[in-house]
């Protein structure tokens, strides 16, 4: 996954890029969680590495199933 941004103060496009992640399923529901990113401001790559695996997304139903 990649997604693209024009974050306020910034000057130009920041890019996300999700390099790996896990899908994961619990009492019912499934979540996704990234695992390994790439950025390109290196102020953001440190924070998502620090933070970002942390944090795990409920995904509905119909994109649950289309895993």
């Amino acid at each position: 996954m990649e997604i693209s941004c024009l974050l306020e103060g910034e000057p130009t496009t920041i890019t996300i890029k999700i390099v790996n992640y896990v899908v994961e399923a619990e009492r019912g529901k499934v979540f996704i969680r990234a695992t390994d990113f790439s950025c390109t401001r290196p102020w953001l790559h440190k924070l998502l590495l620090d933070f970002g695996h942390k944090h795990r997304i409920e995904l509905p139903p119909w994109a649950a199933a289309a895993l």
